[in-house]
């Protein structure tokens, strides 16, 4: 019965935690209400109720029947016993108290890492800003259409800049082998990004030197500062060449600072942008809303 009880206080415990606990919880990660229910349903409930049920018996009848095993003469004489007698007995439930508490111990360190780590993923600073930022597919519109909807669309009071890529910004890269220029006998991989004018500006990436680029990039390319430091030890990367695995050569306009895409699922590999991002099949379009 003792068992039962405390069992149903978990089950009733669980089942308040998970009607009030997601919604703010989701609040804080994304910082509005979801746009789904996330209230469990009866089926939910009847799971519950089922764990609890078996784990409450479970609990409660194995000291039950342990009990039932007891040479009351050979206890009260300080031998015998459950364990093979009354030392024994000390010795294994000391080995079980230490087993538990070796295994919580383990939980505890585990979920604080696990905090730590959203929290971090959470707060920290990715190198870009991706608030107040709208991502829309586009699919099958040539170049004119689109300059057209990113004439209108910079009409709109509170739109701040557009831009556009090959895929959903950040988070799809095209990771390939390159041969630093003064160091041709060596390979570096790096994160390719398509990359349209203004490009930077709308996702919140700082230049450090050079400049975004515009219309009239052809074969150009903005280097992160780690990839900058890898490839030109010597000299600065503005203005000088660099060739794609597939023969394009690239002309460096910009040095950008590094990002983390990383802990949001991508690559780790230093950044390349290259312009233009514009293939008139599948692009991205993202635009950078004033806050508020």
């Amino acid at each position: 019965t003792e068992s039962l009880v405390l069992a149903a206080i978990a089950g009733v415990l669980s089942w308040f935690i998970i009607n009030k606990l997601p919604e703010p919880l989701a609040r804080y990660i994304i910082l509005r209400a979801p746009d789904f229910p996330l209230i469990p349903d009866w089926r939910v409930l009847a799971w519950i109720s089922a764990i609890v049920l078996f784990i409450g018996l479970l609990a409660g009848l194995a000291p039950a029947l342990e009990s039932l095993k007891v040479d009351l003469v050979s206890s009260l004489k300080g031998f015998g016993g459950n364990f093979g007698g009354a030392a024994g007995t000390k010795r294994a439930l000391g080995a079980l108290v230490t087993a538990q508490v070796a295994m919580s111990m383990v939980l505890i360190v585990g979920a604080g890492l696990l905090s730590r780590a959203e929290s971090r993923n959470l707060h920290g600073n990715p190198g870009y800003d991706p608030r107040h930022v709208a991502v829309a597919s586009l699919q099958r519109i040539g170049p004119v259409r689109i300059a057209g909807i990113t004439r209108r669309i910079l009409r709109i009071p509170g739109v701040r800049s557009v831009a556009f890529s090959d895929s959903f910004p950040l988070l799809n890269a095209d990771n390939v082998d390159m041969r630093p220029p003064e160091r041709p006998e060596a390979l570096q991989t790096v994160a390719v990004y398509p990359a349209s004018p203004r490009f930077l500006e709308t996702m919140g990436i700082p230049l450090v030197a050079g400049r975004e680029f515009t219309t009239d990039d052809s074969h150009a390319a903005i280097v992160s500062e780690t990839l900058a430091r890898l490839f030109w030890r010597r000299s600065g990367p503005l203005g000088k060449q660099l060739a794609l695995p597939d023969g394009t050569a690239l002309t460096i306009v910009g040095i950008a600072k590094d990002i983390e895409p990383l802990r949001f699922g991508d690559s780790d590999n230093p950044a390349l942008y290259r312009s233009p991002a514009i293939k008139g099949i599948q692009n991205v379009m993202s635009i950078r809303f004033d806050p508020g």
